[in-house]
């Protein structure tokens, strides 16, 4: 259960622009976001460009 208001708006605001699921890294407060693709993932992170204050970093692997 995620107890920070802050950590639930990113999670749920990763969903909301597209990725296929959200989760948070650790203890917090690192939340990562589960795409698709690279192309899908850099689309969600241009959504999430309009949010103020937040970091983010686009990896893919495989």
């Amino acid at each position: 259960e995620i107890r920070s208001p802050e950590i639930r708006r990113v999670r749920e605001s990763l969903v909301e622009a597209g990725a296929l699921a959200a989760l948070m890294s650790g203890s917090g407060p690192s939340v990562l976001g589960v795409c698709e693709s690279l192309e899908h993932a850099c689309r969600v992170a241009t959504d999430l460009r309009r949010q103020q204050g937040w970091n983010y970093l686009v990896v893919h692997t495989g």
